[in-house]
C-alpha cells in the first residue's frame, strides 16, 4: 500500500502538460528547449516557422500551470527547429464536465487549465 502511494504521489508532481504544433514556413534541424527563447514583442528579423500552443492542468497553483504550459510550448517550438517563440496569447480556460444517467444530471466538476500560444520563429544569430 505504501509504494502504491508513493507512486500516485511521484504521478501527480510530475509535470504534465499537452500541446500541438502547426507547420507555416520552413522547418530546421530540432532544438533543446532551453535554446528556445520566449519574446513578447517581436525581434527586427526573424522568419516564422509555425504556430505552437499548450496547455496545463497539473500545477498545484495557477503559476505553475503557466509555468508548464510554457515548458511545453517551447518543447514544441525547438522539435521545429525555431529558436524563438513570439508570444501571442497567456490565459485561463474553465471547462465544466457534468455527468448523469438516464438523462438527468447528477454532477459537475470545473476545472481550470493554462494556455498559451505563439508563433515559433527562427531569430537569425545577433539579433
Amino acid at each position: 500500500m505504501k509504494h502504491l502511494l508513493l507512486a500516485i504521489l511521484a504521478l501527480a508532481l510530475t509535470a504534465c502538460a499537452s500541446g500541438s504544433s502547426v507547420v507555416t514556413g520552413v522547418t530546421r534541424a530540432p532544438l533543446t528547449a532551453d535554446q528556445v527563447r520566449i519574446y513578447s514583442e517581436a525581434p527586427a528579423h526573424y522568419e516564422v516557422i509555425g504556430i505552437v500552443s499548450a496547455t496545463s492542468i497539473t500545477g498545484w497553483t495557477q503559476q505553475q500551470d503557466t509555468d508548464q504550459a510554457i515548458a511545453e510550448l517551447k518543447r514544441r517550438a525547438a522539435a521545429l527547429g525555431a529558436n524563438g517563440i513570439l508570444l501571442e496569447h497567456v490565459g485561463r480556460a474553465d471547462s465544466v464536465v457534468g455527468s448523469g444517467a438516464g438523462g438527468v444530471f447528477t454532477a459537475a466538476t470545473t476545472s481550470s487549465s493554462a494556455g498559451v500560444q505563439g508563433r515559433a520563429i527562427y531569430v537569425p544569430p545577433n539579433q
